[in-house]
């Protein structure tokens, strides 16, 4: 007979627990929905401005790239005499 008064208990609780939840899920969606702070077109705005940074900076990784190649050209058709002077050019005893 007591073990009716324990389950009794235990769906009280989830009973109780469930409302909880419940309340807080609607709490939390009426929270966004109503949010005066959340405006989509600042969003739009960020995203833009991003989506042009990245293409900037895009071209410069492109830019020195193409300046990297150029060097690497250049390094690997080097003579004896021309590797000495690049290396006086680092130096700065040039």
């Amino acid at each position: 007979m007591n073990w009716y008064k324990y389950l009794l208990v235990v769906l009280l609780l989830s009973i109780i627990i469930l409302g909880i939840q419940i309340m807080i899920i609607l709490d939390l969606g009426t929270h966004i929905k109503y949010n005066p702070t959340i405006n989509p077109k600042d969003y739009n705005y960020t995203i833009d401005s991003l989506k042009k940074e990245n293409v900037d900076i895009v071209i410069d990784i492109n830019k020195l790239d193409s300046i990297k190649d150029e060097e690497m050209d250049k390094a690997t058709k080097v003579d004896n005499d021309s590797a000495l002077r690049m290396f006086y050019k680092l130096l700065g005893k040039e």
